[in-house]
C-alpha cells in the first residue's frame, strides 16, 4: 500500500503542477490577447487619423479646385470683356483714320504707337496726331501708356 500511496501522491503533485502551468499559461495568454488587442486599437486610431487627414486634405483639394473654377470663370469673362473692349476700340479707331484721311479702307493697315512717335503704314505722323490717338487708345482701351510705352495694332491681311 505504501507504494501505492507514493503513486497516488506522486500523481497528486504532479496534477498539481499541470494545474499550476496551465493557470500560468492562461494568465499570459489573457496577457498577451490583453497586449494584441491593445496593439490593434492603437493601429485602427493610428488608421483612423490618417483616414480623416486624407479627407481634409481631399475636402481641402475639392475646395482649390471649386476656387480653380472661378478664377478661370473669372478670366473667361476678363477675356470676354477685353474682346469686347478690343473691337469697340478697332471700330473707333478705324472710323478715326478714315475721318483724318491716315488710311484708305478699314483693312490693311499698320497702326505703331512707340518711343513717342506714331507711324501709321510706316509714315511717322506730327505730334498732334499723335497726341490724338496715344489718347484714344488710352481712353477706349483704359491702359496708360508712358513715354516708353508701345502700342502696336497690325490689320493687315
Amino acid at each position: 500500500m505504501e507504494g501505492k500511496e507514493k503513486e497516488r501522491q506522486s500523481k497528486e503533485k504532479l496534477r498539481r503542477i499541470v494545474e499550476e502551468e496551465n493557470r500560468k499559461l492562461e494568465a499570459l495568454m489573457r496577457e498577451l490577447s490583453a497586449e494584441f488587442q491593445e496593439r490593434i486599437a492603437e493601429i485602427e486610431k493610428k488608421i483612423e487619423k490618417k483616414e480623416a487627414a486624407m479627407r481634409a486634405e481631399e475636402a481641402k483639394m475639392r475646395e482649390q479646385e471649386a476656387e480653380m473654377r472661378k478664377q478661370e470663370a473669372k478670366l473667361r469673362e476678363i477675356d470676354e470683356k477685353d474682346k469686347k473692349q478690343f473691337e469697340l476700340f478697332k471700330q473707333v479707331l478705324v472710323k478715326e483714320l478714315l475721318q483724318d484721311k491716315l488710311i484708305t479702307g478699314s483693312t490693311d493697315f499698320e497702326f505703331q504707337l512707340k518711343g513717342g512717335k506714331l507711324n501709321i503704314n510706316g509714315k511717322e505722323q506730327s505730334d498732334e496726331v499723335f497726341k490724338k490717338y496715344k489718347k484714344l487708345v488710352e481712353t477706349v482701351l483704359g491702359k496708360t501708356l508712358d513715354a516708353d510705352g508701345q502700342f502696336i495694332f497690325n490689320n493687315r491681311k
